[in-house]
């Protein structure tokens, strides 16, 4: 698994793209480093760009759920979230395979069902889309060239 990051903090979003095999341990660890990188803004947006070779046979419904629940530890804990109840923040998610999309909806409606951490989730076929969706629209798509290799 290989999970990397970059912050646009100019564009409060950050970026990471995703490839091989999905393990629970691999994604909560990075789910904790992340928190702790000094550039790490906990109510941006992000933007994930999942390779063509990312594989998720290990988690299901219930690992997925433990991966909200790292998300919420580490990234909201003690943070004042907006009484409107809007979203705390939004994944973009650009993802080209079937069965990933598939997966991605099933993380998403997890977040969903969690009311407390108010995180969106949206799959996008193309960079473009996601970057509208986010309200991005003056990012450049060169911008994640590197990341949209094997997508």
């Amino acid at each position: 698994m290989a999970l990397d990051v970059r912050f646009l903090k100019q564009h409060e979003l950050i970026v990471v793209s995703a490839s091989g095999a999905m393990y629970l341990d691999d994604v909560i660890e990075t789910i904790s480093r992340f928190a702790r990188d000094p550039d790490f803004v906990w109510n941006h947006d992000r933007i994930v760009i999942l390779k063509n070779d990312v594989e998720f046979s290990e988690l299901n419904a219930e690992r997925l759920t433990d991966i909200m629940t790292a998300m919420k530890q580490s990234y909201l804990e003690g943070k004042e979230l907006d009484p409107s109840g809007q979203p705390a923040y939004r994944y973009a998610v650009v993802v080209g395979s079937t069965i990933n999309k598939v997966m991605m909806g099933l993380f998403g409606a997890v977040l969903e069902s969690d009311k407390v951490s108010r995180v969106a989730l949206q799959k996008f076929d193309s960079v473009s889309d996601a970057l509208a969706w986010l309200g991005r629209e003056n990012i450049p798509e060169s911008e994640f060239e590197e990341e949209m290799q094997d997508i």
